[in-house]
Parts: structure tokens; sequence; C-alpha cells
């Protein structure tokens, strides 16, 4: 998973493939802008009393922040090019966009809003504000995996789950806050772990180009057959 998206339809999506396949282990593996929604279904399928069969892991891969405030501490120039340049247009590019028949049907003058968005923040305020579909609260409960200091992920884990850090990352140049860390050592099924090296995806070995992260992936689903 590398998007945005609404937890409840990834709850769907997990019930087909098992109804299709049954016994069938599932693994959730996520990055970036994808964490989100891996760890709001953390939180979906706890608010469900799901038990802890439902899936068997999931592995989110550098980072996650809290939606009301994704870029806020720690500004940096390499961060702000990466949010309010590249980040931003691509969302408009390839979400916003590709959907604006369904948008401007719904509200047009709010999609405006999103075309004419100075800043990532502000792109991603008018998407909870005018598209989520809940008012604050319940956004910031449901949509929302990192609401201050309730990174769900950690906090409320039914599965074997594991969050990955990486020091010098553009995107999350404030690493994990400390209360997650906490929520993370507490919990009985999430491990988090902060790696010195390797940028934001990019995660090289050596001057090769191989990538250590891709390893970790194969060795989380070996360890977690």
């Amino acid at each position: 998973i590398d998007i945005f998206g609404h937890p409840g339809d990834l709850f769907k999506t997990v019930n087909i493939i098992k109804s299709r396949y049954p016994g069938v282990p599932i693994h959730i593996i996520s990055f970036s802008g994808g964490n989100g929604l891996n760890a709001s279904l953390t939180n979906y399928i706890y608010n469900k009393n799901e038990n802890e069969n439902f899936i068997k892991s999931q592995l989110l891969l550098c980072g996650a922040k809290d939606y009301n405030h994704i870029y806020s501490v720690n500004k940096n120039f390499i961060s702000d090019i990466v949010y309010n340049n590249s980040l931003k247009k691509g969302i408009i590019d390839k979400l916003i966009k590709p959907n604006k028949y369904v948008l401007t049907k719904y509200n047009i003058d709010a999609y405006n809003k999103l075309l004419n968005s100075k800043t990532f923040q502000e792109l991603q305020d008018y998407i909870s504000l005018y598209f989520s579909g809940y008012d604050k609260d319940d956004y910031d409960n449901i949509v929302n995996p990192c609401n201050n200091d309730n990174f769900y992920a950690c906090k409320n884990a039914l599965n074997t789950t594991l969050v990955v850090y990486t020091a010098d990352d553009p995107i999350n140049p404030e690493g994990i806050k400390s209360q997650w860390a906490n929520n993370s050592k507490n919990s009985k099924y999430n491990a988090s772990i902060v790696f010195p090296h390797g940028s934001h995806l990019a995660c090289y070995n050596s001057l090769k180009l191989d990538r250590w992260i891709d390893d970790l992936i194969i060795e989380w689903l070996e360890v977690n057959k």
C-alpha cells in the first residue's frame, strides 16, 4: 500500500480475500503515505473486536504522521521541496484531477480549493474537512491513525506489527514521537525500530543500489509464516 484511503474499504477487501482463499495468511505491507491506511486498519480492527487472526501481520515502512501536523516541526529545505512541491503536485495530478467528476458533483468550491492549495498541509486539511465524510472528531479517531499521541499501529495492534523509521528521512525529520515509542514498548504485538540511514524509501546498502528494505520485507514474511 502506498497511498491514502479509508480503513473500511481495506477491511472489506481483506474480508473478500479471506472468503475466496480461506486459511491463507494475509500480510499487509505499506510504505510512506500508505502507512496511514495500514495503521488506520489496525484501529478499525480493534474497534470491530476482531480476533488476533484477522490478518497475520502488518509492516509499516518509512514512517507515519499525524495528518493534522504533517509538516510542522523541524522544517528543512529538502522537506519543503518534497512536501510543498513534489507530493502536493502528485496528489493533485494523480488523485484529485482524475476524480474531478465525482468531487465537483459533491462540492465544486471545495474541489477548487484543493487545486489551489498553497501547501501540502493546506491540501490535506481541505481533504479532511470537505471530503472525508466525517466530522473533525470522528475523522481523527477513525481515519487519522497518528492523532496526537495515539499512534494506533503501536497502541491497538491485535496482530504482529512492525513500524520502521529511518533517522535521516526528510519526510519524517522529527522521527517517531516518544509516546508512540512508549505505546509500542507496552504493546503485546507491536515493535518499532529506527534505522540510522535509509532516507525515505531508498534504503540502499551500497553504491550497487541494493536495498536493505527489500531484504527486511522478505525476512519479515519468513518469520511470520
